[in-house]
């Protein structure tokens, strides 16, 4: 599977990275300390994200919001773990040599998983399109311009060439499917949870979510 990735997206991955390459090379003294950034960020966004789902659901009437953001990353970061290890794609830096020296290039940390999908777009995706698929209309509008974090996200994972593009525009459609499957998965909580409205767990959320 790796080697048919590889082979079916090597004219689209290596267009990508090229441009991405021109970029450093260009405003690299400003491009390549955000996108470092960026990595940081995502590195400890799982967890804040579940953090706060849980500070939602626990402790304000946002409990579906608060399940929405905790189911969106949860799936995303299941279907995408089950990608990784089904295909074990090598990371771009480690497969070609060209690749390689733009990784240098940019002084991008080594990352030792596999590459396809992308984590970091899978579970930004995966959180925030739940998020707004669960949202009331209200917050739509809200949520709708967080994807401009997602597309910068998205954008430093090929910058610093620690992914192909491919793995990122798998990792979004992992990230919507995610999002998918967390609204059925609310939808089947809040069913259940209303066959039993006298169970303590029923009480608690369908008397004090918002």
């Amino acid at each position: 599977m790796a080697l048919w990735l590889n082979s079916t997206f090597a004219s689209f991955d290596y267009f990508i990275l090229e441009l991405c390459h021109s970029l450093a090379l260009v405003g690299g003294d400003i491009l390549t300390p955000l996108a470092k950034i960026f990595a940081v960020i995502g590195e400890f966004k799982t967890s804040l994200i579940l953090y706060l789902g849980f500070a939602l659901f626990l402790f304000t009437r946002h409990k579906k919001m608060g399940m929405s953001m905790i189911g969106g990353v949860c799936w995303a970061m299941f279907v995408a773990t089950l990608f990784k290890f089904s295909v074990q794609r090598p990371r771009p830096f480690i497969e070609a040599e060209i690749y390689k020296q733009w990784w240098q290039f940019v002084g991008a940390a080594a990352e030792t998983t596999f590459s396809f999908p992308s984590g970091h777009a899978s579970t930004t995706m995966g959180g925030i399109t739940a998020m707004l698929i669960c949202s009331n209309k209200e917050r739509k509008w809200w949520w709708g311009l967080s994807y401009i974090y997602v597309l910068v996200m998205c954008f430093t994972r090929n910058y610093l060439c620690v992914h192909y593009p491919s793995d990122v525009l798998m990792g979004i459609i992992v990230g919507v499917i995610a999002a998918i499957l967390c609204k059925l998965t609310v939808i089947f909580i809040y069913w259940f949870l209303n066959l039993f409205p006298k169970f303590f767990l029923s009480k608690f959320i369908l008397g004090n979510d918002e």
